[in-house]
């Protein structure tokens, strides 16, 4: 994550894109934060003064700092989901979309900061057990829910054939990212440059061979 940089907040009403502008700072900042000191080690006082904001204008949009941490989460999740969709919506080759999809899911889980955020939730899970479920839960659920249709899609077309699309997504995502965040805990070469093109390139096209019109 790039360090976000103090910026003076001019006075007078601000516009509705700046408002909007202003919470996303705000909320960079607090995973800046969070993620460097921990949930307990990140006060209200240095998210204000490192967003450049007033106290009072960053509790007008967070009352509290568990507000701030759920929009950090949910922030986090959609920019994951986004260039799913995007790719979903997009069309083209079945072989081509899950190569960028699984492509898209190690590229995300395996940044510095995504694993620091693994680190975090799995530290705060005691105190925020349902923020930590339902997170997790809305973005595996959703990104199932997307490969289930290009592939439900597929199966219509007759390029694949399969009983249950949605048990097979599930299935992908499992050999897309099960293994690899083992992996990159332990700093093997499989999950970054060639290796992890490799990984991708072979993982789709066993999928697809068990996907295959018999």
């Amino acid at each position: 994550m790039e360090p976000v940089r103090r910026k003076k907040v001019t006075g007078g009403r601000p516009t509705r894109e700046e408002a909007e502008l202003l919470s996303e700072k705000i909320v960079d900042v607090a995973a800046q934060l969070m993620l460097e000191h921990g949930y307990s080690g990140t006060s209200i006082e240095s998210i204000a003064n490192l967003a450049g904001v007033a106290k009072r204008t960053l509790y007008r949009r967070f009352p509290d700092k568990r507000d701030l941490f759920t929009a950090v989460i949910e922030r986090r999740r959609d920019q994951f989901l986004s260039p799913v969709e995007k790719i979903s919506a997009a069309g083209g080759a079945i072989e081509d979309r899950l190569k960028l999809i699984g492509r898209h899911m190690l590229d995300w889980g395996m940044k510095s900061d995504a694993m620091s955020l693994k680190r975090l939730l799995a530290a705060e899970a005691e105190r925020f057990p349902e923020l930590l479920t339902t997170s997790y839960a809305h973005s595996r659920n959703r990104t199932i829910e997307i490969l289930a249709g290009i592939l439900r899609r597929e199966v219509e077309q007759g390029t694949l054939e399969l009983d249950d699309p949605e048990f097979a997504a599930k299935q992908f995502l499992q050999m897309i990212m099960g293994p690899t965040e083992l992996l990159a805990l332990q700093y093997h070469g499989e999950c970054s440059g060639s290796g992890r093109e490799d990984y991708i390139d072979k993982t789709v096209r066993l999928f697809l061979r068990g996907c295959l019109p018999r």
